[in-house]
């Protein structure tokens, strides 16, 4: 399948599922950003005045800021884990034709652990490819994108099969993802121009389009 036909399959996907996609997309957003909203302004005022504190009170600021950050990227890992496999699956529904519901969002909830262990293998390799040279990196970005699409479509999957699987499923189909997001410029460009508000619309499409990528290398 050609990409514009993937697109294609995405945008008729979305024919009288605008509403209940855009829901989604929005709750999907608000669960993966969540954690990493908890406030450190406290914390940013004592650094600036790091200069003025003993050695003592040095240590324990930077010890609270960073058990601060540390409590945020858990938390947003956490929350992000909580739908991001039930998104996968309302984008799957959505693209095979089977009526796509807001509660499917929170329909793999025994799954979260697994979904958690993913994302966290996903980010240490991932950090590691950067470490190392950057070029891994960005590989492994597209090498485990399709992740959360196959926990979602396998129950009984365990965190490092997904990550094989989707390893597998992407061989050979790296360039061709990284192309699909690439076709999308012109649709970021626009959200940028209407300070995010395209977003509303422009995710969900995108969104849609990954699912039908994945279904169709699957």
């Amino acid at each position: 399948m050609k990409l514009r036909e993937i697109r294609a399959t995405a945008r008729e996907s979305l024919k009288g599922n605008w509403f209940v996609a855009i829901i989604a997309s929005l709750i999907a957003s608000v669960f993966s950003t969540a954690g990493s909203g908890i406030s450190t302004a406290g914390v940013d005022e004592d650094l600036a005045k790091l200069g003025e504190f003993e050695p003592q009170e040095i240590l324990i600021t930077l010890a609270v800021f960073g058990g601060v950050i540390i409590i945020g990227l858990i938390l947003s890992l956490v929350l992000s884990s909580l739908v991001s496999v039930g998104y996968a699956q309302f984008n799957i529904d959505l693209v095979e034709g089977t009526d796509p519901k807001i509660a499917t969002m929170f329909s793999k909830r025994r799954q979260i652990w697994t979904t958690i262990c993913a994302h966290f293998l996903v980010f240490i390799r991932t950090f590691f490819g950067f470490i190392l040279f950057v070029v891994p990196g960005i590989i492994a970005i597209y090498k485990y994108a399709m992740v959360d699409f196959i926990i979602a479509d396998n129950p009984g999957i365990t965190a490092r099969e997904a990550l094989d699987r989707s390893k597998e499923i992407m061989r050979g189909n790296k360039f061709r993802f990284f192309l699909l997001g690439l076709s999308f410029f012109g649709w970021y460009l626009l959200v940028a121009l209407t300070f995010g508000i395209a977003a509303i619309w422009v995710v969900p499409y995108i969104q849609a389009s990954y699912a039908a990528f994945y279904k169709e290398i699957a």
